[in-house]
């Protein structure tokens, strides 16, 4: 029985090849396929579904005057069709989507329509999308993951600087570099990842952080000037205290046991400078909020004796 479905995602999770392998699965065994698509959908050419692995496929671009239900009658009359495909509902109008039901409805032609359900405000892209939320039979997300590895519901997105967007024009032409998927407690944080966030770094927008000791540059974690992947600790006297974004610091305090070395600098360290401290045998770990965990292998504990009670002298004479 024919039926209504809708084939849902965020953006990049690979609609436009999904509904292309679909298309080719159809002509593999012979039948005729009608391929629909927005003429707001420019991005490679009006009236052409194309997908960023390559692949593309010729289309009837539909403009908001059009009635694809009577393009659909006209063109089965000719040649019976076995399938009608849509890409791009979110740019149709409801009218369009309820034509939509009726090829199903009154033709007994199946119609997969792919496109995003969200906007980057976190709501439903366009009423289009809310009426085919109503009319489908069939709801299916085509899934992909968040850079945390989560699977991403939601779109975020950012100005040139790596500075998030939450309002303003939902289509902006030109502008589909600046979006990226996330998980909903990313979306809400607006972390936009480290893959994004170096692109932003890399074209000289962004905040910077620098290492005190070797001065290496790292792009900035939420545009903290002394947080950042891989460097997100700090020198103050002999103590290092690590923050988020250090995979060998974070929530963990360390003290140089025999005075701060000439090369280790007072201010931001990074995670490179602390290990070799530590391969040195300079620094001694001496808490971490982690303490009830069981040891991590990365972070090495000193257990010598004579270190230890001079550590604890040194802290006995500051306080």
């Amino acid at each position: 029985m024919a039926k209504l479905y809708f084939n849902y995602s965020v953006m990049n999770a690979g609609k436009s090849a999904h509904l292309l392998l679909v298309r080719h699965n159809y002509i593999e065994n012979g039948d005729k396929v009608l391929l629909f698509t927005s003429v707001k959908d420019d991005r490679s050419g009006v009236g052409k579904v194309a997908s960023r692995i390559g692949i593309s496929a010729e289309a009837v671009a539909v403009s908001p005057e059009d009635d694809i239900f009577d393009i659909a009658q006209e063109m089965n009359a000719e040649t019976p069709v076995t399938a009608v495909l849509v890409d791009e509902v979110q740019f149709m109008t409801p009218e369009q989507v309820y034509q939509m039901s009726e090829i199903v409805d009154s033709l007994g032609l199946p119609c997969l329509a792919w496109g995003l359900k969200n906007n980057f405000q976190g709501q439903l892209f366009s009423p289009a999308v809310e009426t085919i939320l109503a009319l489908a039979d069939e709801i299916n997300l085509i899934k992909t993951v968040c850079h945390c590895g989560k699977r991403a519901t939601m779109i975020l997105k950012y100005n040139p600087d790596g500075s998030i967007v939450r309002n303003g024009e939902v289509v902006e032409t030109g502008g589909e570099s600046r979006y990226v998927s996330v998980c909903r407690a990313h979306w809400k944080e607006g972390n936009i990842g480290p893959r994004a966030r170096k692109a932003v770094f890399d074209a000289g927008y962004g905040t910077r952080v620098v290492c005190q000791s070797c001065e290496t540059v790292f792009p900035s974690i939420y545009g903290d000037p002394e947080q950042a992947g891989d460097c997100a600790a700090k020198l103050e006297g002999d103590k290092i205290s690590g923050y988020f974004g250090s995979t060998i610091a974070d929530a963990c305090e360390f003290h140089f046991v025999r005075g701060v070395p000439e090369d280790a600098k007072q201010g931001v360290i990074c995670d490179a400078c602390i290990r070799g401290h530590l391969q040195e045998g300079r620094l001694l770990r001496v808490s971490s909020w982690f303490d009830n965990d069981p040891p991590r292998d990365r972070v090495p504990v000193s257990t010598d004796v004579d270190i230890l009670e001079e550590v604890a002298k040194s802290v006995e004479e500051r306080a």
